[in-house]
């Protein structure tokens, strides 16, 4: 390994936006990229550098604080985001000056996205999401200002929220998860944290060689010359804009989530629950592009859209006794049905869920509406969000249509869906 020559590497504009990080020239090794342990940023690092000591000093003061408002395993975080905060503070006087100049001053996350902007897409998921984040976020800086103020006032001045957003924007968006000598640790590593996203990017894999002390990041060689990009998960648009400031057109991934549960004051409501726990279902389903997940929700809704009729409660009761399903039943979309589910009730259960994704399509057809006029990057970020969204419910709805026409109709109510 030691005679493993480094590959060409060198930082260009990208066609993904900003800059990337280009291999030259063919490279016929699997550890493209290799950053060694001293140029990386990291709880270790920070912990080593004689300036950072006194404000490194004060934070352990949180960790060691009965109540703390920051967990144990939030502590590393906070360490790094701290430590970034001062040596940006500290300018060219700083030890790792040379790698703040190479980050973004601001990024295009939904933190950083106009309070109007968020205002358009309230009521979605990526709308509470973003709330969430920066509501811990605003309440993790108030208290390390208020240690600042007490044990190191002359630091606090440096911890504006537009630092602290910054660097905290800066270790989710950029920072490497690995296992450091066993224990999974956030590495920050120069020119590595370049790499652009793509679901089937050439670099494969990332770790940490314990015996060499480096970030590794490799391929499946050869790898040809070009732009290096690198899966970041498979991760849906909404937590690529939380996190990474970006979105994916036709991202696989993407999902809408769904919530159904049983009517206010069902009787039969416990019984329901447990029913769809031994069938292995939810109240909370993730519908995605390829709607596989149909099946599963149109179930649940068979089960939760039941009435209180003594027959309903005799058989839901017999399952959860565990009566043995019995050969009348018959299996639709490959779950287990009895006859109590009859036409009109699979009727009211395609029009529920129908009913649902159309609410749906009409709210997010109004956000995509208003952010179309928008030439801000967020808005335009946003739009193909929304986009995707739409195409999934569109495409829900025309499967639904496709079943209910299939249904026989509603005349025939004596008859149960497998007559």
């Amino acid at each position: 390994a030691d005679h493993v020559p480094p590959a060409a590497l060198a930082v260009r504009p990208s066609a993904c936006g900003g800059s990337g990080l280009f291999l030259l020239e063919p490279y016929h090794h699997a550890s493209v990229v290799r950053i060694p342990e001293r140029e990386l940023v990291s709880l270790q690092s920070a912990s080593r550098d004689a300036s950072f000591a006194p404000l490194l000093r004060v934070l352990t003061l949180l960790a060691n604080t009965e109540g703390s408002p920051v967990e144990a395993g939030e502590m590393e975080t906070l360490v790094i985001l701290a430590y970034l905060v001062q040596q940006r503070a500290l300018g060219a006087h700083s030890s790792i000056a040379a790698y703040i100049s190479t980050i973004p001053t601001e990024y295009s996350t939904t933190a950083y996205w106009p309070e109007s902007l968020l205002d358009n897409i309230a009521g979605s998921v990526l709308h509470s999401a973003t709330l969430s984040r920066k509501q811990g976020l605003v309440q993790l800086h108030a208290v390390v200002c208020a240690l600042l103020a007490e044990h190191l006032p002359d630091q606090e001045p440096a911890f504006t929220w537009e630092a602290f957003l910054w660097a905290a924007t800066t270790i989710d968006s950029r920072g490497f998860r690995v296992l450091v000598d066993g224990s999974e640790t956030i590495l920050l590593a120069p020119f590595a944290d370049m790499i652009n996203h793509s679901f089937d990017g050439q670099l494969v894999s990332k770790r940490f060689d314990n015996g060499r002390r480096e970030l590794v990041l490799a391929g499946n060689p050869p790898v040809a010359p070009g732009e290096l990009l690198m899966s970041y998960g498979e991760i849906d648009n909404a937590r690529l804009l939380l996190f990474y400031g970006f979105a994916v057109p036709d991202n696989p991934f993407d999902q809408i989530e769904l919530l159904f549960e049983p009517p206010d004051g069902d009787s039969a409501a416990e019984l329901k629950c447990q029913v769809l726990n031994m069938l292995g279902l939810t109240f909370s389903h993730n519908l995605s592009r390829n709607l596989s997940q149909l099946p599963a929700i149109v179930m649940a809704l068979r089960i939760l859209l039941l009435d209180e009729s003594d027959s309903t409660v005799e058989f839901l009761s017999a399952l959860v006794a565990g009566t043995p399903l019995s050969s009348h039943l018959t299996r639709i979309d490959g779950y287990p049905l009895g006859g109590v589910v009859t036409l009109s009730h699979e009727h009211i259960v395609l029009d529920t869920l129908g009913n649902t994704l159309a609410e749906l399509y009409q709210q997010y057809a109004a956000v995509l509406n208003s952010l179309v006029p928008s030439s801000h990057i967020a808005a335009r970020l946003a739009a193909m969000y929304f986009s995707e969204l739409l195409e999934i419910l569109a495409a829900a709805s025309a499967r639904l249509a496709e079943c209910g026409a299939a249904l026989p109709p509603q005349d025939d109510d004596d008859h149960d869906i497998d007559s």
